[in-house]
């Protein structure tokens, strides 16, 4: 073991995240320690702050799990404060990071009582927060009082207006052992047995259902290609609060061509029968920053339509492993789809490009080299 391992070896993280549900924050922090372990650094803390797990692999990694129960047993923000407080100075960490602004908000305030780097890592979109106000006043004490601010996209980055010296950009990283369980896959037997899909082609669409991302593009969309074509269905994978919204968009002969699946767990499996999918944000009040459904079906060598913004273009080169498509225009995404569909030379050229892509700037090595790197930058 040499120096530099040993010195990485006795480091000590906390990480301060809100809850741990199936969110793209949550797989980052997940994988994260994940990638640490495998490294040697063994000495994590997680506190969360609601009693809300859905990653169970959490409890296979090395990580010190610490429950506060926040909406469940009704605390207030100052006994959170409180609790989280204790808990980081018995662990003692180098290192603290908040994985969202709450957590930020409460991290704050333990760092005008103790001592140690603090890392915010809460930047994971394109939209600096400026409402509710709460939001806004505490990304602007939060940057000051940090010592890195981490964001998964340039553009991110520029939008939240990190100092240059306090910035630093990690791509989400993909773990490619994912694909273990599609490498022996019977698509064909998959797509009729379990999605009943007897489709040639099946376009999807992984998000969730909320005002973040553009559920009406996606039903008319799918609704004019349907009309044009009887060999495509459109699958919506996700759960959301505006689902009931988006189904009663659908009429009684979208239903069997555009179907919204909810949460599912086999979204590689969907992704692997798919000939191509769509990520299309409603772009008047969100822009992405790298979006892990983008790079779970490049991953996957499926090619993807997206909406331009954000941090998009910094994963899709336009023409080459996906199409970037401005304001959502319907003509456009329909001109992309058709043309995909029509060419599987081209469709197979894009995914191998989409395959390539991953391989080379979204491993979840790099990802995890990139962490350490700036873990060592902030404590020299």
């Amino acid at each position: 073991m040499n120096d530099n391992q040993r010195q990485l070896s006795h480091l000590r993280i906390t990480f301060f995240i809100d809850s741990f549900g199936r969110g793209g924050k949550e797989r980052r922090c997940l994988q994260l320690i994940q990638g640490l372990n495998a490294r040697g650094i063994r000495d994590i803390q997680l506190i969360i702050a609601d009693d809300f797990v859905e990653y169970d692999e959490i409890y296979e990694t090395s990580a010190q799990v610490e429950i506060l129960s926040r909406r469940e047993k009704k605390k207030g923000n100052l006994q959170i404060i409180r609790e989280a407080g204790q808990l980081i100075a018995q662990f003692k960490p180098d290192i603290v990071m908040a994985w969202g602004l709450m957590c930020a908000f409460f991290t704050d305030a333990i760092r005008l009582r103790q001592r140690f780097k603090y890392i915010i890592a809460y930047i994971a979109d394109c939209n600096q927060p400026s409402f509710p106000l709460k939001d806004y006043f505490v990304n602007i004490v939060s940057k000051r009082l940090c010592d890195k601010a981490v964001g998964n996209s340039l553009a991110g980055l520029k939008a939240y207006q990190i100092a240059d010296r306090k910035k630093y950009c990690v791509y989400n990283g993909f773990n490619i052992s994912r694909l273990d369980r599609i490498k022996h896959l019977d698509t064909t037997r998959y797509q009729h047995d379990i999605l009943k899909v007897n489709t040639t082609h099946i376009v999807t669409m992984v998000a969730g259902v909320d005002r973040r991302k553009d559920y009406r593009t996606f039903i008319e969309t799918a609704r004019k290609i349907t009309a044009q074509r009887s060999d495509t269905t459109f699958l919506y994978v996700g759960k959301g609060r505006k689902m009931d919204d988006a189904l009663s968009l659908l009429r009684e002969e979208d239903k069997g061509v555009i179907r919204f699946l909810g949460f599912r767990e086999d979204v590689e499996e969907i992704l692997a029968c798919s000939s191509l999918s769509l990520l299309l944000t409603n772009y008047h009040q969100h822009a992405e920053g790298i979006s892990n459904s983008i790079l779970e079906s490049m991953a996957i060598g499926t090619p993807v339509i997206v909406t331009r913004g954000g941090g998009s273009a910094e994963i899709i080169a336009d023409g080459h492993n996906g199409y970037l498509v401005d304001n959502n225009d319907i003509s456009v995404i329909c001109q992309y789809i058709n043309e995909l569909l029509d060419d599987p030379h081209k469709r197979q050229q894009m995914g191998e490009a989409c395959r390539s892509q991953v391989k080379q700037k979204f491993s979840l090595e790099a990802t995890t080299q990139q962490y350490i790197d700036m873990f060592r930058e902030v404590l020299s």
